[in-house]
């Protein structure tokens, strides 16, 4: 059962609990560029401060595991130099973030990159794949808490592309806040505009959008197969 989802149809934040951005930035809902039906979040910041945001984020009980997926397409990342990073979801507790989701640039190439609190400290992990810019991708973020078996995981397209387990999750408690859009551009020294879509939150894998199948064809189909063997049997 998913906990929270929006594809911003309604033309505005009103579904979430509340809106924010540094100096500079935007968070709106824009049409024109979607994933699934006519409008999605936009999020901008200019990359002129150290650290950036613009987000959009909805509250949650404290949870102990949560998925959180959305469609992103970046049309500018606003890295430059190494270690310049963009993050998309972001997990948050009641005294700090526990879990990022994003792109991160490392050896002169952008990748995707989980980051998770360990204890008071972090662990980091890159995919092998390297994104593009102007393409929609399906991402989730997955975060559990506990003191030794602690797991982060970022699935981009429903494949696995970043794992880190058995670390301490456990240190800053329980999940309460899922931020999407630019949770944070830190070190970025060029604007970056995201676009996000079809946000969900749950306690259990979400995945890509499923297509759905009519069910007449179905039938239809299922019709002609017993004609056909009862034509092959006569």
């Amino acid at each position: 059962m998913r906990l929270f989802e929006d594809g911003f149809e309604l033309g505005d934040f009103s579904l979430w609990d509340g809106v924010s951005a540094s100096s500079g930035g935007e968070a709106a809902v824009v049409e024109g560029l979607a994933f699934r039906g006519k409008r999605s979040g936009k999020f901008a910041v200019p990359g002129v401060a150290t650290i950036e945001s613009a987000s959009s984020r909805k509250q949650l009980a404290n949870l102990r595991e949560v998925y959180a997926r959305c469609y992103v397409n970046v049309a500018q990342t606003g890295i430059v130099n190494n270690d310049a990073r963009v993050f998309f979801i972001q997990f948050r507790s009641a005294t700090s973030t526990v879990a990022w989701a994003g792109w991160r640039k490392t050896g002169g190439v952008i990748k995707w990159h989980l980051l998770i609190r360990d204890g008071i400290g972090y662990a980091g992990a890159y995919s092998d794949a390297v994104p593009m810019l102007n393409r929609w991708y399906c991402v989730e973020l997955y975060w559990k808490e506990d003191a030794a078996a602690g797991i982060g995981r970022l699935y981009v397209d429903g494949q696995l592309v970043c794992e880190i387990i058995n670390k301490n999750t456990a240190n800053y408690g329980d999940c309460n806040q899922v931020n999407f859009g630019i949770t944070e551009a830190n070190g970025c020294t060029a604007p970056s505009e995201v676009y996000e879509d079809q946000c969900a939150i749950a306690q259990e894998y979400i995945g890509p959008e499923g297509i759905q199948v009519p069910l007449f064809p179905l039938i239809l189909i299922g019709s002609l197969i017993v004609l056909a063997l009862s034509k092959r049997g006569g």
